[in-house]
């Protein structure tokens, strides 16, 4: 062994060994926020998230939301909204509510319309409420210094709850109340002990149990299993067991550096107990034999999370995330590093090469093959690793690398195949590590010049070796010794080529995979060692559209599916006997396949620029770009997936990918005149509005992009990163559009819409009862227009027939064709002077073009009267028409008939009939 190779494994012994004395790390990310980023008092008093995701934090100076990328915040100078008091010391949330206590009074905060609702009763105006828990969506239980209350908000009526055998029946000095899975209500008090308010009880009772201080100072509880933990002040944790009726109690001593305050314990997603301590803040796993310290592992988080002191708030939302808050410090974000996608560098951690060409699980850790370094045994909670085979035998000293296992459970047996080594046969000790082991030399087989690929098993206790010149047989005598053969008969088949993939399978079939001439199906005779049939997929036969295949892998369903290296993925159709490729769409992170599993029912697929995820209904379900894999090295255990690759190995958990998150509903954050409810309406003044939208939901914000659209105005979908969260709509038209946007924290993976209505009012004269105004004037103006038309048309007639008559009285021989022309041109000039006052003789000559002997001689012969008399005929003729007709009186037809003076009007109208205007339409009336 070269002194290289000797530091290097003492390295890796002293590496494990240091840190497996070490306690269990807890690899944390944590970020702080204070007034420099948006929020508005870096004195936080209370933590709490609504059901949209947004996380509400109560300040020293008002409220403020956070939505994962930013604050908004609630005060007098911002919004004009008034709380009873800017020092807000508890919130609890249901549904819209907010419920805020100050020092002042209680508050409910409709966070829908961001209205606030005083509660109004004195008895609680004057308590100093310190803390407030939501029973249900109709009643509060609040604590303070006089006592335990519970409020009604519909009655608006407040009731005391009395302690059972106190001499003033109250809780004195309330401090903490909290709700368990049963709906009894523990309440913590100053220096009074624990009450605890059975469900369907109206009376308190206090708590006394051997162990558990009368006195005690209360700061808080959790549940945690069939237990409460009850955190005090300067006295430690206390773990209360009971029945309802006796309890009993064990004190946990949680000292450090002679403090032993706690003002705040969580249980989070993981079963840890988070304390808020005065020197920061402690996470312990919880057991029979007490809380064990985690330490932070993350060097910047440690380094943060040193600056926290005086954590008297702590919170842990609905993905795991922690939240707590650091007095004076504002407020920190302490995330686990348990992404779904995790990137292990193995030369970070001292490895001269660092390609993982193969993976399989062991006890409690993970085998790996690295090129160069043999056989790793990693340890994936405390990250450390050992030379796992160098250390167990000196026959593994010179393995170079490891390029896949097979494990044989009925026998223990661990498979390995070696790059340059051949087969290594190893027995698993009673911990998993190895133990008696051998090495077979796949040359002395008689096979040519080998260098060892894959190993894969077949059927029974036979396993399958591809190699550089075809492949070798891994099977065991009568004696149950392993044993490798060469399959002649299939090496002469494919050509002594190079075998990249190979698949086995329990039915005796054998998929073969050369590096430049297609894949061999190969029907294999166990017993007698001999292959019967055998079918080449290659491109001239036209059942394969590649000849350069990587990996072939058969899932649960006995499907095939084959991964090239050009041609992407390919699926066997075994009715038409050939392989198809399968979805390559733009989703597909590369063309060149890497290895193939199946996990969670659906294919994880690494390739040379990422991986994805390939369900049964040939739909891409989630798309990873960046990591360059490589081929058949590749492990699950049916929920986390490793791959291995050229810088170490990447680790998926599959449950995890396929959790979704919402986008939250978007919301109004500009545009005067809108008022929004479960719709956005927009004035006609003001149709520009500004929408914004995120998703608080996820604990990955910066990792979110965006997708949105407003149907009614666009077609297309536009797409924007996480630092773009808002969009802007100038000029809406009057109408009805829905805004709708998704997310995505994976290419290919969206969440279902969040949407939004929009109504852009119409303006005043643009409304409905303005448009059917409109519609009611128009019909009456078609009425009034009809009437005139059928007025007109009526006239038109009487004036026909009048000429008719006058043709009549002429004589007869006068009563020809030249004549009528006359008649009706003299009757047309009057009509054009009808309403003309000065309309006399001589203009009636000049408009005939004829002396004024003539034009009298020729009217007198045609109508026996005389030019004056006949204008005056016709004239009267039209004021009986116009007189008849209800919207004109006798003035208005004096002047459509070219009289100046109504009653000369008059006048000559009864000369000329014989009855008065008025008399004549009274008549008419009649008939």
């Amino acid at each position: 062994m070269t002194l290289k190779r000797t530091l290097s494994v003492l390295f890796a012994l002293l590496f494990t060994v240091q840190l497996g004395a070490q306690d269990e790390l807890l690899d944390l990310t944590v970020t702080r926020y204070g007034i420099g980023d948006g929020m508005i008092s870096n004195e936080v008093t209370g933590i709490a998230q609504d059901d949209d995701g947004y996380i509400w934090i109560a300040t020293a100076n008002g409220l403020s939301r956070f939505d994962g990328y930013e604050f908004f915040n609630y005060h007098t100078r911002q919004t004009g909204k008034i709380f009873s008091s800017s020092s807000i010391r508890h919130i609890d949330i249901r549904g819209n509510l907010i419920l805020v206590t100050t020092g002042k009074g209680v508050e409910l905060f409709d966070k829908s319309n961001e209205t606030i609702r005083p509660v109004t009763d004195s008895t609680l105006w004057d308590a100093n409420m310190k803390c407030s828990l939501f029973l249900d969506t109709h009643n509060i239980v609040m604590g303070g210094s006089r006592g335990l209350f519970i409020h009604n908000i519909p009655d608006a009526t407040t009731s005391a709850v009395a302690a059972d055998g106190a001499a003033d029946k109250s809780i004195p000095f309330v401090r903490c109340i909290y709700k368990d899975r049963f709906g009894n209500i523990w309440v913590g008090t100053w220096r009074n002990g624990v009450y605890v308010l059975l469900e369907g009880e109206k009376t308190a009772r206090h708590i006394d149990a051997e162990g558990l201080p009368a006195n005690l100072f209360v700061t808080g509880f959790v549940e945690y299993e069939d237990s409460i933990i009850i955190s005090s002040w300067e006295e430690g944790l206390f773990v209360l067991n009971g029945n309802g009726t006796e309890y009993r109690c064990t004190h946990i001593d949680c000292k450090d550096d002679g403090d032993d305050v706690i003002y705040r314990i969580i249980v989070d997603r993981q079963g840890r107990l988070i304390a808020g301590r005065p020197t920061g803040m402690k996470i312990f796993s919880l057991g029979e034999k007490g809380p064990v310290s985690f330490e932070i592992e993350n060097p910047d988080a440690r380094e943060v999370a040193g600056e926290m002191s005086e954590v008297r708030s702590i919170f842990c939302d609905r993905n795991g995330t922690i939240w707590a808050s650091s007095f004076g410090r504002g407020l920190y974000m302490l995330r686990e590093n348990n992404s779904s996608v995790k990137n292990v560098e193995l030369k970070k951690l001292g490895f001269t090469f660092s390609e993982t060409t193969a993976i399989r699980q062991g006890v409690k850790c993970l085998w790996l093959g690295v090129n160069g370094n043999g056989i790793v045994k990693f340890n994936t909670q405390t990250r450390s690793w050992s030379s796992a085979s160098r250390q167990k035998s000196a026959l593994f000293s010179d393995m170079n690398s490891a390029v896949g296992f097979a494990y044989l459970p009925s026998r223990r047996t661990l498979l390995i195949a070696s790059r340059y080594n051949g087969i290594y046969v190893t027995r698993l000790d009673n911990n998993g590590d190895i133990g008696e082991s051998k090495r077979l030399d796949v040359n002395t087989t008689g096979h040519r010049n080998n260098f060892t690929n894959y190993i894969r098993r077949g059927q029974g206790h036979n396993f399958w070796v591809s190699t550089s010149n075809g492949v070798v047989l891994l099977t065991t005598d009568e004696n149950g010794q392993f044993y490798l053969m060469e399959p002649e008969d299939i090496n002469e088949r494919i050509s002594y080529v190079r075998t990249e993939a190979l698949w086995g399978d329990q039915n005796g079939n054998v998929w073969i995979g050369s590096s430049d001439n297609g894949i061999f199906k190969v029907r294999y005779d166990y017993l007698n060692k001999r292959m019967t049939e055998c079918t080449h997929y290659c491109i001239s036969r036209g059942n394969i559209s590649s000849e350069l295949p990587q990996c072939i892998f058969k899932d649960s369903e006995g499907t095939v599916w084959a991964g090239t290296k050009d041609a992407g993925l390919l699926k066997y159709m075994e009715e038409e006997d050939r392989f198809v490729e399968a979805d390559n769409s733009s989703t597909v992170p590369s063309c060149e396949i890497c290895s193939i599993l199946e996990a969670g029912g659906d294919l994880w697929i690494s390739t040379a620029n990422g991986f994805f995820c390939y369900d049964r209904n040939g739909y891409v379900k989630i798309s990873y770009p960046g990591e360059s894999f490589l081929p058949r090295s590749m492990w699950t255990n049916g929920s986390k997936v490793v791959f291995g690759s050229y810088d170490g190995f990447t680790t998926f958990n599959a449950d995890e990918a396929v959790t979704g998150f919402s986008v939250r509903k978007p919301t109004i954050c500009s545009g005067s005149g809108a008022e929004q409810g479960e719709k956005l309406k927009l004035d006609h003044r003001n149709r520009t509005v500004t929408l914004s939208f995120s998703s608080p939901g996820t604990p990955y914000p910066d990792h979110v992009n965006y997708s949105y659209t407003l149907k009614g105005a666009e077609r297309d979908w536009t797409q924007t990163g996480p630092n773009k969260r808002s969009v802007t709509y100038s000029n809406l038209r009057r109408g009805s559009y829905t805004f709708c946007v998704k997310a995505s924290s994976r290419p290919g993976i969206w969440t279902e819409e969040s949407t939004l209505d929009i109504t852009v009012k119409p303006a005043p004269w643009f409304s409905w009862w303005a448009l059917a105004m409109y519609a009611v004037l128009l019909g009456l103006a078609v009425w009034r227009m009809s009437i005139i038309y059928r007025r007109h048309q009526q006239m038109s007639r009487d004036l026909d027939n009048f000429r008719k008559e006058l043709a009549q009285q002429a004589t007869p021989e006068q009563t020809n064709e030249l004549d009528k022309v006359f008649i009706d041109n003299v009757v047309k000039i009057i009509e054009l002077h009808l309403a003309d006052t000065n309309f006399n003789i001589e203009d009636f000559n000049r408009e005939m073009n004829m002396s004024n002997s003539t034009l009298y001689r020729k009217i007198k012969t045609l109508t026996g009267m005389p030019p004056k008399e006949f204008v005056r005929s016709i004239r009267f003729r039209y004021a009986c028409r116009f007189l008849l007709e209800k919207s004109s009186n006798i003035s208005e037809v004096a002047y459509m008939v070219g009289f100046s003076d109504a009653k000369y009007f008059s006048k000559s109208f009864k000369k000329e009939f014989g009855v008065t205007p008025s008399q004549y339409v009274h008549a008419h009336k009649k008939k």
